[in-house]
């Protein structure tokens, strides 16, 4: 479906904690010091956070307001939660960016009518990422 469509490069979150936000979310997928950006390091990162990091939608369906902000997600992994596709992803950047690897969004939105594909607000976030 078409949609609207950005790109730009992935912000580092602002540090709520500080240098403590890398280590805290490197703790919370079980990684240690993954070096410098590499192939190895970035596929080991997203395993870990495939495998640590769940896919949900519990608060959608609460019915909880919820964001897609990337930092809001990434305090949202720290606190030991997961997030549906667009909050993994953008979590999972704002971790990346921050380690020094070269991130870039890629955001979209899919509408069904054809009248509202000008309004359409991003609702899809795709990363492309290389060390």
């Amino acid at each position: 479906m078409p949609g609207q469509h950005t790109s730009g490069p992935a912000p580092v979150p602002a540090e709520p904690g500080g240098p403590r936000y890398v280590a805290d979310y490197l703790e919370r997928l079980g990684v240690g010091d993954p070096g410098g950006p590499s192939r190895s390091g970035l596929f080991a990162l997203h395993r870990a956070h495939v495998e640590r990091v769940p896919y949900e939608v519990l608060e959608i369906q609460l019915g909880r307001p919820t964001t897609a902000d990337p930092r809001d997600a990434a305090d949202q992994v720290l606190k030991g939660r997961g997030g549906y596709c667009v909050q993994l992803n953008g979590a999972f950047s704002t971790l990346l960016a921050a380690l020094g690897y070269d991130v870039t969004w890629h955001r979209a939105a899919f509408t069904r009518a054809a009248s509202c594909r000008r309004s359409a607000r991003p609702n899809r976030l795709r990363t492309w990422c290389s060390p």
